[in-house]
């Protein structure tokens, strides 16, 4: 029998993370590849999944969760390990270093300098880097000093049989208190300063539009910033912070006439998959891997300054054009599959 390849994914998120559950269950799909989660340990887990199953690859999603920490020694203490450990997998047990790069840089992140080099020494340890977009593919050679030719455009598949989605619309609205009639507009994901949440309430409230109401949902790591967001809700504007469980989802997105995703910066965006999975419109910015993912439907894609107007036209589209153009996000995201990410190891 053919010994598979055997591939550690780092750091573990768990069931609880969609893409790293569906990641790894698309990698196993290939008879040729056994990939599997490392140690959960965040100060020398990299270490003991070496020496406790001797991988041919070590795949690391988002690397700061490993060694970032709010005390300034502890992260370098940890930043240290880090990388003393990607360089003792690399050239003492010869495992071949591997990342998804889902952002450039971390978002929201004190002591940028310090992440700069970890990652620059990482990424240099890398023999492949897997991108969304060939947008991330420019930017991140440029800010990193990388080799282009390290780089392979991968989109990642879709979470339609990871969620449950068995609510009509009457039921989730019923359910969520919200108004028969209303058009809804959604955000749905990490309330924090880079989504752009600041600027889509100004601009909702500026924009005035009739009948309406602008749901903000998730959970939010910056209370400060939770409690300024908070402060701005109105008959018009609900804020709704916390955890949304895997079953509760669909009732967000079933409720809601379109999903809003107002980002200032973006690499890659797990909102937009579960929005198309989900067959709904989106409004995004005509930037980077949103202008790929969401080519269906170019007329919903703002350029800088244009958000109140796309707003506008979102909420005079009837119930039937928005189901057609949820149906083409859904149909273009069924182009991509998890197995597709088995080539980058074959």
């Amino acid at each position: 029998m053919t010994r598979k390849v055997k591939i550690a994914c780092l750091p573990v998120a768990g069931i609880g993370n969609p893409f790293q559950y569906l990641m790894i269950q698309g990698l196993n799909t290939n008879e040729t590849l056994h990939a599997y989660s490392g140690n959960k340990n965040r100060l020398i887990g990299i270490f003991l999944t070496a020496i406790s199953s001797f991988p041919d690859y070590i795949h690391f999603d988002w690397i700061d969760s490993l060694y970032a920490r709010r005390n300034k020694v502890l992260m370098l203490i940890n930043a240290i390990a880090f990388l003393f450990q990607i360089y003792v997998c690399k050239y003492i047990f010869r495992i071949k270093i591997v990342a998804t790069l889902h952002n450039i840089k971390p978002h929201d992140a004190k002591n940028l300098h310090l992440h700069f080099f970890i990652y620059k020494q990482f990424l240099k340890c890398c023999i492949k880097i897997r991108v969304f977009s060939n947008t991330t593919i420019a930017a991140a050679s440029k800010y990193y000093d990388i080799n282009t030719n390290k780089f392979f455009v991968i989109p990642e598949g879709s979470f339609v049989n990871y969620y449950p989605n068995n609510k009509s619309k009457a039921e989730s609205r019923k359910t969520l208190e919200l108004p028969d009639d209303a058009f809804i507009f959604l955000f749905l994901g990490n309330i924090r300063p880079y989504k752009g949440i600041q600027a889509l309430l100004d601009i909702y409230k500026a924009s005035e539009i009739k009948d309406s109401i602008l749901i903000i949902a998730g959970n939010s790591p910056d209370k400060a910033y939770l409690e300024k967001i908070q402060k701005q809700t109105n008959t018009s504007i609900i804020i709704k912070p916390g955890f949304i469980t895997t079953e509760n989802v669909q009732l967000f997105y079933n409720a809601a006439n379109i999903v809003v995703l107002p980002f200032t910066e973006v690499e890659n965006s797990g909102s937009a998959i579960l929005a198309m999975g989900f067959e709904k419109a989106v409004i995004a910015p005509k930037k980077g891997v949103l202008s790929e993912r969401l080519s269906e439907q170019p007329e919903l894609l703002y350029n800088d300054g244009e958000l109140g107007l796309t707003l506008k036209h979102a909420a005079v589209l009837s119930e039937l054009e928005l189901r057609k153009i949820g149906q083409r996000n859904a149909k273009h995201l069924g182009k991509y599959q998890w197995e597709d990410f088995c080539a980058f190891f074959i």
